[in-house]
């Protein structure tokens, strides 16, 4: 945890698993300022601590917090490098490596030791950053929520105009993997997104399909394919086997999709018994059996 402004500059505290507490300086974590404002571990185990005025260090324990003979600086980050600024809001890492960095004065990314700049957002004044299960990257600012597509490069932004989002100043984002839900909170209060980006399953066994049966023809109601995994692509057939509708990689978000019981030329489907194929990138496979009954 961050200790800020601290009096004798032990920035940095941990507590190990048997409970002891471990005290790091901002000497031994190469930081020229006791403002941290933000840490990040990455998946290496690197620490990655931001500041209110003097940019970021990186420094690492090599997995021994106790023994801080083996511990490296690995470096630090400052506009000198690249960045927007020196004023660190949050840190964050994707599911490629890739570490954003959001300033009071834009968004960059590190990525093959360089710092790049990433625009298109609703301001520069960033507060906060979470990434979701799918990599998208949701981006608190002070004007409003901006979510980067997992390309890197398409925008949506929300403001109270546009969403119901209770203000505009967003200071905390927070996401629940296993429900899709995203936490917003604001100077006006807290709202939360119910998204379709649920973290995918270890495999296809929890595969399950819901309401069964699932009554087509009238209304909003939707079948669900949930507990898919990672890179899973999804089939629905007749119980003949005949094509009805097809689910590719890149329409799978997560671990759930949803059908309208509609068929590939977009017409309601007959009643009957069907069959549901959730397969993954190397070959894995699960199959669920459900009826429709079309009002």
């Amino acid at each position: 945890m961050l200790n800020y402004f601290a009096y004798n500059q032990n920035v940095l505290v941990a507590m190990t698993p048997d409970s002891q507490w471990v005290y790091f300086s901002i000497s031994e974590l190469g930081l020229k300022s006791t403002k941290v404002t933000c840490l990040l571990i990455d998946h290496r185990g690197w620490k990655w601590i931001g500041t209110e005025d003097r940019g970021i260090s990186v420094f690492t324990d090599n997995g021994t917090p106790l023994d801080k003979s083996d511990d490296q600086i690995k470096g630090d980050l400052t506009t000198v490098d690249g960045l927007e600024s020196n004023s660190i809001a949050a840190i964050a890492e994707d599911d490629f490596g890739t570490i954003w960095i959001g300033t009071k004065e834009g968004l960059d990314f590190y990525l093959d030791g360089k710092v790049q700049p990433r625009y298109g957002l609703i301001t520069n004044d960033i507060n906060c950053i979470t990434i979701d299960p799918r990599n998208n990257k949701w981006i608190g600012t002070s004007s409003g929520l901006s979510m980067l597509d997992p390309d890197g490069y398409r925008w949506t932004h929300y403001t109270t105009d546009n969403s119901p989002i209770a203000g505009n100043n967003v200071h905390g984002v927070a996401f629940n993997p296993r429900t899709g839900e995203l936490f917003v909170g604001t100077t006006e209060g807290l709202s939360r997104f119910q998204t379709p980006y649920i973290a995918p399953r270890n495999d296809l066994s929890q595969l399950r399909v819901y309401p069964n049966p699932y009554l087509i023809g009238s209304g909003t109601n939707r079948l669900v394919v949930d507990g898919l995994a990672r890179a899973s692509s999804v089939t629905i057939f007749t119980a003949a086997g005949r094509l009805v509708k097809s689910f590719p990689e890149d329409q799978v978000l997560g671990a759930r999709i949803s059908w309208d019981g509609r068929d590939e030329k977009g017409e309601w489907v007959a009643s009957g018994i069907y069959i549901v194929v959730a397969a993954t990138a190397d070959g894995k496979s699960n199959a669920a059996k459900f009826a429709i009954v079309r009002k």
